[in-house]
């Protein structure tokens, strides 16, 4: 029996979880945040649970895939089977519901509940590597990052068995609460979330139906990837069998290809403990459909089939309410709408002035910043530029003006950096709290200044 243990995450930043492992090309982000993305916080704990082959390897602890959620409901993938025609309207092609010769399309990327229909926001930042001997960017060497735009919110399940020991069950809720640093690109901008325990979220759409039956037909829904494998040779495949189904060997499966829509995508995982990729992995993508028929209406499926269930693929739903659905909810952005109540005093004609304001505001900001900033870079001089640069990088990485203090007297008073810091710790320290509201910019804006100083007294 498995427990099943909800938990919600807030992007305070966006993130970085590519769809393949390519290094070259466009590389498109993945809609979600994966399982094995919480397997992996949890997994930094490895050595500290009682049995860690239980947890990790056996199948008994399950992390699934975090959807997006909206008013209080985590949404589901939209079906594969579901298409549009030019006018707008939805055809449920799994029902065999298309009417009229207008050529239709694939509704992808899209998640949705019992009211909305969610579109994931995404952002692409163009980035350059720098050049650590001259200190600018480095020629032709261009790269982008598509990724999950900051202030989305999602959740997820963890389902754990009942023989693993309560002591890790909680080691695996505790670590799964706070701020944690996910995806790729973590150590700079990027990655930061906050995750909690929720117990108020729900999924009407995961209940399954009475579907009406047409010759015995059951609708597989896959509410994650699924990675099937031969059971002789170990080679993947791509299209499931009675066995993997848990139906057994001697059932004669018949797939109904005209209403079942399958999509495929190919890569390898990444090992943050072995700093290595695996295996290539080939996968039916989340969102697939698959028709059943010839089949008793008392046949059982387990709820999750393949290899990986441990990092949250092959979770299969049959007969859910997602396909009963006639018609799509509306479309609604996954980005936290702006509401005209952030600027109750101006009202809705007063928005140019609020904006006015904000610049105005911004630019005392950076003024009084930079003022105490070029006072400070001066004291600077002496340390070297990958000194200013860790400390830059500090600042990027803290959540906030007390966790940099922390880390910065930490840094400060190791043996070998004490002498060098020794003269600049405690005005540096002053002027972190005097400007704790504004601490990175302060930095950012310090770190420049006192790069420049250093090359101004050099030519000197």
């Amino acid at each position: 029996m498995m427990k099943k243990y909800c938990f919600h995450v807030n992007q305070q930043a966006p993130v970085i979880i590519q769809s393949r492992s390519a290094t070259s090309g466009k590389v498109e982000n993945l809609d979600y945040i994966p399982g094995s993305v919480f397997l992996g916080i949890v997994a930094q704990a490895y050595d500290q649970f009682r049995d860690p082959f239980a947890v990790f390897h056996a199948g008994k602890v399950r992390f699934g895939d975090a959807h997006l959620v909206h008013e209080g409901e985590i949404s589901l993938k939209a079906p594969l089977s579901w298409h549009r025609d030019s006018g707008g309207k939805l055809h449920c092609l799994h029902r065999g519901e298309r009417q009229g010769t207008d050529k239709v399309k694939q509704v992808r990327d899209s998640y949705i509940t019992t009211t909305r229909l969610l579109q994931p926001v995404k952002h692409f930042s163009l980035k350059s590597a720098f050049d650590q001997e001259k200190r600018q960017s480095k020629e032709n060497q261009m790269y982008g990052y598509e990724a999950l735009a900051g202030g989305q919110e999602w959740a997820f399940w963890v389902e754990i068995d009942e023989s693993v020991h309560p002591e890790d069950c909680q080691r695996i809720r505790d670590m799964l609460c706070g701020q944690k640093r996910i995806g790729k690109a973590r150590g700079s901008e990027y990655g930061l979330v906050t995750m909690r325990p929720e117990s108020t979220l729900t999924c009407p759409l995961k209940e399954s139906s009475a579907v009406p039956h047409d010759g015995e037909t059951h609708y597989l829904y896959a509410l994650s990837d699924w990675i099937l494998h031969d059971h002789h040779s170990g080679t993947p495949r791509l299209v499931p069998t009675a066995q993997d189904l848990g139906l057994g060997s001697e059932v004669d499966l018949h797939i109904d290809w005209s209403r079942s829509f399958l999509r495929t995508r190919s890569f390898t995982s990444y090992n943050g403990i072995q700093r290595s990729r695996g295996t290539l992995r080939q996968a039916i993508i989340k969102g697939s459909v698959l028709c059943l028929k010839n089949l008793s209406a008392t046949s059982s499926f387990p709820d999750a089939i393949g290899a990986y269930t441990h990092e949250g693929y092959g979770k299969v739903l049959v007969n859910p309410q997602l396909l009963l659905l006639n018609e799509a909810p509306a479309t609604h952005s996954g980005a936290p709408e702006i509401s005209l109540e952030t600027y109750p005093e101006v009202g809705q004609t007063g928005l140019l002035a609020a904006w006015t304001k904000a610049q105005k505001d911004q630019r005392q900001i950076h003024e009084v910043t930079t003022g105490a900033a070029g006072e400070l870079s001066k004291k600077l001089i002496r340390l070297t530029n990958s000194q200013i640069g860790s400390f830059r990088q500090m600042a990027i990485q803290s959540t906030d003006c007390g966790s940099l203090l922390k880390q910065f007297e930490a840094f400060c008073t190791a043996s070998t950096r004490s002498k060098q810091w020794s003269e600049v710790e405690k005005p540096l320290r002053s002027a972190l709290k005097e400007h704790e509201k504004n601490y990175r910019l302060f930095v950012e804006t310090l770190c420049q200044a006192a790069t420049r100083a250093k090359k101004e007294n050099s030519h000197d």
